[in-house]
């Protein structure tokens, strides 16, 4: 019995952060660097852009270097 038990709290956690990254994934559909969460790296990078007049852009994953941590 305790073995449901214990199945039972993994699945419930488990469908918990689905749900959770599921709605932060939707959440920052828009967001050109998928949501990160302003790392100064992307901050210094966004400034720099910004002076030389050209638009900050983290549309793929490998543009998206300043996002990782």
């Amino acid at each position: 019995m305790i073995q449901y038990i214990i199945i039972a709290i993994v699945v419930a956690l488990s469908v918990a952060y689905v749900v959770y990254r599921v709605r932060k994934t939707a959440e920052s559909a828009g967001d050109p660097c998928f949501g990160c969460e302003g790392c100064s790296q992307r901050k210094q990078m966004s400034q720099k852009k910004a002076e030389n007049g050209e638009k900050h852009d983290c549309f793929t994953p490998k543009k998206a270097d300043c996002c990782k941590n």
